[in-house]
C-alpha cells in the first residue's frame, strides 16, 4: 500500500518517513516531521511485550495470543456453525 505513510504515535499523525528514521547524510532521526540529533525517546516506543525464550509473537504480558481485527468474528462463526 505505497502512499500511505507511517503514523509516529508520540507525535498523533502521519508523515512520509518512519518514526525514528535515521539518515546518516543528514546525521539524525526523523521524528513528528522534523530533523533530530538523537532518536525520539517515549513511552510509546521504550514498552514492549514480555516475551519468555522461545515464544513468538503476537503476545501480551498475560501470554494470551492475540490475533486482530477479525478474531471476534471468526469464533462467533465457530459456535454459530
Amino acid at each position: 500500500m505505497s502512499g500511505l505513510g507511517y503514523y509516529h504515535a508520540p507525535f498523533r499523525g502521519w508523515y512520509s518517513l518512519p518514526y525514528n528514521h535515521y539518515d546518516p547524510q543528514r546525521q539524525g532521526y526523523f521524528q513528528g516531521g522534523q530533523w533530530a540529533a538523537a532518536p525520539h525517546l517515549s513511552i510509546t516506543n521504550l514498552s514492549e511485550p514480555m516475551m519468555t525464550p522461545g515464544q513468538t509473537a503476537p503476545y501480551s504480558r498475560t501470554g494470551v495470543a492475540r490475533s486482530g481485527f477479525g478474531s471476534s468474528s471468526r469464533s462467533f462463526s465457530s459456535i454459530h456453525s
